[in-house]
């Protein structure tokens, strides 16, 4: 079953000419996101039923409108027309999610317990670009909780290389000997 986000999302995607403009509109609707995401007041009034549509619209313009490109305006507009401003996170999700699968682009998060170095970040890279075939985009959290080593997850993967979940394993082995 298709989700919500899909048809607008492939609809975007299908707009946008070029891997820059892809690029500019998911780093775009991100920040539309993460905005409605940090103020509750424009979450309320996106979803409220009561705003009229074209006051939904200035106010999309009044915030986002000097930085953000015509298409991607556009777009958010159809979602007003639509009654699924409310659901932009979602919307949005799925549109990054499809720009990264054509422009054959990974999203990988890394936790680790110390910073990684450069030489360590560029190894990552380079070893999951190798497996994956794809451009990878590295996430990375300081864990201090892992105590070494890291966690990453890609693809629906989660590979745990930290001390901790070693300890455990070993502690586990320990109790049943």
């Amino acid at each position: 079953m298709a989700k919500l986000g899909t048809p607008y999302a492939e609809a975007l995607l299908r707009t946008l000419g070029d891997e820059q403009a892809i690029e500019r509109a998911a780093e775009q609707l991100a920040t539309v996101a993460k905005t409605v995401l940090e103020v509750p007041e424009l979450q309320t009034a996106f979803g409220h039923p009561r705003i009229p549509g074209e006051e939904k619209k200035r106010l999309v313009e009044a915030i986002f409108g000097r930085e953000f490109s015509e298409t991607v305006l556009r777009f958010l507009y159809v979602l007003i027309d639509n009654g699924r401003l409310a659901r932009l996170a979602e919307i949005s999700a799925e549109f990054i999610e499809l720009a990264q699968a054509e422009l054959g682009q990974l999203e990988v998060d890394v936790q680790a317990a110390a910073p990684l170095t450069a030489a360590q970040r560029e190894r990552l890279i380079e070893v999951i670009e190798q497996k994956s075939k794809c451009k990878v985009k590295l996430n990375e959290e300081v864990n201090g909780d892992l105590l070494g080593g890291l966690i990453v997850s890609y693809d629906g993967q989660r590979l745990d290389h930290s001390l901790r979940t070693s300890l455990e394993n070993f502690r586990q082995k320990m109790a049943k000997n």
